[in-house]
């Protein structure tokens, strides 16, 4: 009878301690599910019928209209550009020439750019004016703002908003005789750079 109370005992004592490590408490959660990060887009479109009426055609890029033949010093022109911003996030509109022909014309047209951000025929902004190889430096110039679309359809629908940029040449009338049968291609290159709060 000795050894079964004494084996009861020891059966009892583990059963205590095993219950001991079983407790269970209350618990409960509470969770926030679902958030969605989602980054803003930038994307800048040209209008590739310059100085028509609002007949747009919105493209990424397209080639020049501008064909001139026959310049003589005192010529001068330009043309209106529209660009827009069908991203959400405002941005820094910028605008770069670029051109590979070294001809002696490069040093002597002169290009004059003004900005209209709100595309109201006003060209508030006058970003630069020069010889076209100041230009010709790989090397954007700021213009000015153009804002984002606020995110409220989506991309593809996209008004945008409108910015215009006039682009005047000139050749002066002093120029003489060194820019007689020359020639030369130009890029036009629109940038747009995210705005920094």
């Amino acid at each position: 009878m000795f050894k079964i109370l004494k084996s009861l005992a020891v059966i009892v004592a583990v059963a205590a301690i095993a219950g001991g490590g079983t407790y269970a408490l209350w618990t409960d959660s509470a969770a926030i599910t679902g958030s969605t990060f989602a980054t803003g887009s930038m994307d800048l479109k040209i209008d590739q019928n310059p100085d028509g009426d609002e007949n747009y055609d919105w493209v990424d890029n397209f080639t020049s209209p501008i064909q001139i033949t026959g310049m003589k010093p005192g010529d001068s022109d330009g043309i209106i550009v529209d660009i827009k911003n069908i991203g959400d996030v405002d941005g820094i509109a910028k605008i770069m020439f670029s051109s590979s022909d070294t001809d002696a014309i490069m040093d002597l047209l002169n290009i004059k750019v003004t900005y209209d951000g709100d595309h109201n025929g006003t060209f508030e902004t006058v970003v630069a004016q020069g010889p076209l190889a100041a230009w010709n430096n790989g090397n954007y110039r700021i213009m000015g703002e153009i804002a984002g679309t606020p995110n409220d359809n989506t991309l593809a629908n996209r008004i945008g908003k409108i910015a215009s940029v006039k682009i005047e040449w000139s050749l002066p009338a002093s120029v003489g005789n060194e820019t007689q049968n020359n020639e030369i291609t130009v890029n036009t290159i629109f940038g747009l750079e995210q705005v920094q709060d």
